[in-house]
């Protein structure tokens, strides 16, 4: 009823609440009068919009808001905005373009700095491949080398969300050294909905970085529902990172989700990197010599491995 009144009060506000309490002022207010709240983000005076993240927060907002009323009159005022606060309005402008024109939102985002683009064009796939993976990946696809590979992790991240197999359908033709840096995205996905089937498609997948970080997500998720099958399959897999990681997340699922240390001591045991190795076997151990201090301290002498200080246990 007064945005004047709130406006000000926000100026001479401080702390957490104070940042919560812009959040609702400047949202009301550009959705009635978008100029005056953008006016306000410009004051330099303002010293709320000391804290970076919170003026780009405020200023997408705001964007977002204009660009429902006046998406010209929204990328005008973006354009004069310094750099802290313009990524945050074109991601505002982006998300309200994204939902009738997503080419457009592309066509945007291209169009800016390279500095600018990366958040923004992960954003659009993201979204575009909520709404048409098949449209989405093409685009990501012509994207040149610097802006392809985020911008099509996020569309097929968006498209593995909905249709895990057709996603990893459309992986499997890539070439593959294309493949190494997607299949992550697929299989975190995938095993969300049907971790034996992202364990199986992973695992036959080339080695690389992207696949041995999804690993102990997969297998973390595949052991919380059949810890018998997850752990006969991961015991046929070749040593390797991807066989490490798998161990972790199977030793994590173990110990956490079934209270089951001394299983999950065991499997840390068999990982190759031995920093890995050690650092999940001390906190396996750790948590079994709370259980049961005697079984662990035999483990551990008949294994030559040091036991972890002993910690009080959780009430």
């Amino acid at each position: 009823e007064d945005p004047d009144g709130a406006l000000a009060s926000l100026s001479s506000a401080s702390g957490k609440q104070a940042y919560a309490d812009a959040g609702t002022v400047l949202g009301t207010l550009a959705a009635m009068d978008p100029a005056k709240a953008a006016a306000w983000l410009s004051n330099s005076d303002n010293p709320i919009l000391n804290q970076p993240w919170m003026s780009g927060f405020l200023t997408q907002s705001v964007a977002e808001q204009w660009a429902r009323q006046d998406p010209d009159a929204a990328l005008e005022w973006a354009s004069t905005l310094d750099p802290d606060q313009r990524v945050g309005a074109y991601s505002g402008i982006i998300d309200n373009i994204m939902q009738s024109d997503p080419q457009r939102a592309a066509d945007l985002a291209m169009s800016l700095d390279s500095s600018e683009r990366p958040k923004l064009l992960g954003q659009i796939a993201e979204a575009w491949g909520a709404q048409d993976p098949g449209e989405a990946v093409n685009w990501a696809n012509s994207l040149a080398a610097g802006d392809r590979e985020g911008a099509l992790q996020e569309a097929l991240g968006s498209w593995a969300a909905s249709a895990p197999s057709e996603a990893a359908a459309y992986v499997d033709q890539l070439p593959e050294q294309e493949r190494a840096g997607v299949v992550g995205e697929i299989a975190r996905n995938w095993a969300q909905q049907e971790p034996e089937e992202a364990a199986e498609w992973l695992g036959s997948q080339p080695e690389g970085q992207s696949k041995a970080d999804a690993m102990g997500h997969v297998m973390w998720n595949w052991t919380t529902s059949d810890p018998e099958a997850a752990a006969n399959w991961l015991g046929e897999q070749p040593a390797g990172p991807s066989y490490d990681s798998g161990v972790t997340g199977l030793a994590k699922a173990a110990t956490h989700a079934y209270d089951d240390p001394s299983t999950a001591v065991n499997w840390a045991s068999t990982i190759e990197n031995q920093d890995l190795r050690d650092s999940m076997t001390q906190h396996t151990l750790g948590v079994w010599r709370r259980q049961d201090e005697a079984a662990a301290e035999s483990w551990a002498a008949d294994n030559q491995v040091d036991l972890p200080p002993a910690q009080p246990a959780r009430k």
